[in-house]
């Protein structure tokens, strides 16, 4: 896990800021119209997540298993506790900073430390660089790609509730994934191959529910069998034997 953090979070040798320019970018990783990206269905129905909150194809579907498994147990959708989806490379324009990857980056900490920290309008930590959150190299971001989202409050909870098929969390049980860097509770990662075993589990565990469904199904159908109503005996004496005189009536 350490390995891989520091390949998100530490530069390459001897580039500097000048190399991360968005002028001088030309990868994909965070330029939308290079990306085939879908914005998820929202799970009760009144519509789309719009702008920024979009993902990859199947990272999308598996997004939107996740939020109806959540809403059918709560009656809430993520909503706004779903705060980051897809990042821009550079969102900034004239006046604004942005929040794109290579906006957020502290680079006068860079220039000196080689990694990559949120810049300081971080409310995290404004004077200390070290006590913020580390972010990834631009152009190298999850979120670039568009498999990685931030959540919080209780839909965050939830994901990292027990899981109902025998994975670490719930949000495995939907291929999101958590503790890349586990510094932050927020931040999961869409992994195909684990959604793929995990439904391999649901679906074995959907099977094995409708065995037992229709087991108990076949036991009442045996129970409730039409058994041939026997006759009330006495009913049936007080009707056909013929009367018969008391001999001690007087």
């Amino acid at each position: 896990m350490i390995k891989l953090k520091r390949l998100l979070t530490e530069a390459p040798r001897g580039r500097s800021k000048e190399d991360y320019v968005p002028t001088n970018y030309t990868g994909k990783n965070g330029i939308a119209s290079k990306l085939n990206l879908t914005n998820p269905k929202k799970a009760d129905g009144t519509g789309t997540y719009r702008g920024l909150r979009s993902f990859r194809p199947d990272a999308t579907t598996a997004f939107e298993e996740m939020e109806m498994a959540y809403y059918e147990e709560t009656d809430s959708i993520f909503g706004k506790d779903w705060t980051d989806g897809f990042r821009p490379y550079t969102t900034a324009r004239a006046g604004s900073k942005g929040y794109g990857q290579f906006d957020i980056v502290d680079w006068e900490h860079f220039e000196k430390s080689g990694r990559f920290k949120k810049r300081p309008k971080d409310p995290q930590n404004p004077t200390n660089p070290n006590k913020r959150f580390d972010v990834a190299e631009p152009g190298n971001s999850n979120h670039g790609d568009g498999i990685a989202m931030d959540i919080h409050g209780k839909s965050r909870a939830w994901m990292h509730g027990p899981s109902k098929f025998g994975n670490e969390r719930r949000s495995d049980d939907f291929g999101w994934w958590w503790g890349e860097n586990k510094t932050e509770q927020h931040h999961f990662k869409f992994l195909p191959g684990l959604y793929k075993k995990s439904k391999v589990k649901i679906e074995a565990a959907k099977k094995l529910e409708r065995q037992k469904q229709e087991l108990e199904k076949q036991r009442q159908d045996m129970v409730n069998q039409t058994i041939p109503q026997t006759r009330n005996f006495a009913s049936t004496t007080a009707v056909n034997l013929p009367q018969i005189d008391n001999p001690f009536k007087k």
